[in-house]
């Protein structure tokens, strides 16, 4: 596994029980066992982390489904998404990182 893929992970667990807001990178970076300094080398902060997150497993599929006949299965798997990350989404949600959210 990939330094982004195990920070992106290690937040995505983390935000099943504390607001993104309140997650600081010490805490991020203790926890997936990664150097504060390998964060940043990726990361300029944790809303450029949930902004990679998004684009990688939601934005950059729905791509694949921007032809107007394909709308419904696009809208399919975006709410599948949300299904299956729900914790994530609606912490982004009802975080002060809903602005970031709506931009996707």
């Amino acid at each position: 596994m990939d330094t982004k893929q195990k920070l992106a992970d290690t937040l995505k667990e983390l935000m099943k029980t504390t607001p993104v807001d309140h997650i600081t990178v010490n805490q991020l970076t203790s926890s997936a066992d990664v150097a504060r300094n390998t964060f940043y080398y990726h990361f300029a902060d944790i809303n450029e982390l949930v902004a990679w997150i998004y684009n990688r497993e939601i934005v950059t599929q729905l791509a694949v489904y921007q032809r107007e006949r394909d709308w419904v299965v696009g809208l399919d798997v975006l709410v599948t998404y949300i299904e299956n990350n729900r914790h994530f989404c609606l912490n982004t949600f009802h975080s002060l990182n809903r602005d970031l959210l709506s931009r996707f």
